[in-house]
């Protein structure tokens, strides 16, 4: 029986070659017995086997070592398909370790773009704020800059109404010096003009009704002068001023005079004077009635727009800090919003995504996280220009 495990060996090509392959006898040649002539030939090939074996026993040591060093010849079928075996499990175990590594890379690199992303959304984020932080620090610059230019008017009106008072205060006291000066130069009067000048201020005398009048009094006047020239008490205060008076009166009859007007005399002579004193008398004390009023008007409707600003911005401070508390309650519940977005981000990002559903989820909570970072920033910004306002 030929086979090709008995003949495929490192010897093909020598001459002296020998069959150093175990030979054994058919299941059938067994059972026959001993005594049939193939079991004879089959014996005599085991004795030339050994004694070639003893002979060749120095190139079957060279053959080992030649063995020993190149991988083991085919001896069937099976022992021929061993190595492309070997090879392709070599080469998809090299795949398989190439893949893994790909698929490292790949999650790496989709780490890199979520990190990426977040920084992009943040410095977005943070670019809008400043951008609406800006807007609002114009607008509030706009109303002080017009508050600033109505309080200039306001300081202006007023600068313009001091100037005026003290005009109209240096004027009087102008006028109070020279009535001093006069009476100082002048004090001698007389009865007649201490009686005409003691009459009421604002009560306007009628020289055609009251000229006999004015008479009578005059006589009794000079008759009363010689006798307050004998004994005369000191006078009191009002006869006094009265006196000082007196000179402005007659340099007006003077001037009277010397325009033309003819006077009668006696008690004719106290007419004419009488109106124009009762009309100086009276002009400055409705004048400073007037102005008296009109000061405590002018204090009366200052203290009520006072009150009504003060009342105004209490009403606008506890407005505001309603709606800040408000603001402030709002920035609390969006916080904890964010902080579980965040949770819930961070636990997605840790597990490897093997779903499109779970990556779609991913992306929703990146959406809902950056949309209360926005509205984060927009009551930050709230609370800010609140602050500034109230400072």
């Amino acid at each position: 029986m030929f086979s090709s495990k008995y003949y495929d060996n490192p010897f093909a090509d020598d001459d002296d070659d020998l069959c150093y392959g175990e030979i054994l006898p058919d299941q059938g040649e067994i059972v026959s017995g001993a005594g049939h002539p193939s079991a004879e030939r089959r014996e005599g090939r085991l004795s030339l086997q050994s004694a070639g074996s003893q002979v060749t026993a120095s190139r079957r040591n060279a053959a080992e070592a030649s063995i020993t060093e190149t991988p083991p010849p085919a001896t069937n079928s099976g022992d021929e398909c061993a190595p492309a075996a070997l090879s392709g499990q070599l080469s998809t175990r090299r795949y398989e370790e190439y893949i893994m590594e790909l698929r490292a890379e790949l999650e790496s690199a989709n780490a890199e773009k979520n990190r990426l992303t977040a920084t992009q959304t943040k410095a977005e984020s943070r670019a809008r704020s400043l951008l609406f932080e800006k807007e609002s620090v114009e607008w509030q610059l706009h109303l002080e800059k017009e508050r600033s230019h109505t309080l200039a008017e306001k300081v202006a009106a007023l600068e313009i109404e001091v100037e005026q008072m003290a005009s109209r205060a240096s004027e009087v006291a102008h006028r109070g010096e020279a009535a001093l000066g006069h009476a100082n130069h002048e004090p001698g009067t007389s009865t007649h003009e201490a009686v005409h000048s003691a009459m009421p201020h604002h009560v306007h005398v009628d020289p055609c009704a009251s000229s006999l009048k004015l008479q009578q009094a005059s006589k009794r006047g000079d008759d009363d002068c010689v006798g307050q020239n004998l004994t005369s008490p000191p006078l009191p205060e009002w006869q006094r001023n009265m006196r000082a008076r007196a000179p402005l009166e007659q340099r007006q009859a003077a001037n009277e005079e010397s325009r033309g007007g003819s006077f009668e005399r006696g008690g004719a002579d106290a007419s004419p004077d009488a109106a124009p004193e009762a009309e100086t008398s009276a002009e400055p004390t409705s004048t400073a009635t007037s102005s008296a009023l009109t000061r405590s008007l002018r204090g009366q409707r200052r203290a009520e727009a006072v009150q009504k600003k003060i009342l105004q911005q209490q009403r606008l401070a506890d407005e505001q800090a309603a709606e800040v508390k408000e603001l402030e309650e709002l920035l609390q519940t969006h916080c904890q919003k964010r902080d579980e977005l965040t949770t819930q981000l961070q636990r997605l990002e840790s597990m490897r995504l093997r779903t499109v559903a779970e990556k779609r989820r991913k992306a929703a909570v990146e959406v809902s996280l950056e949309e209360e970072e926005k509205t984060i920033g927009r009551i930050r910004l709230e609370l800010r220009s609140h602050s500034a306002l109230l400072r």
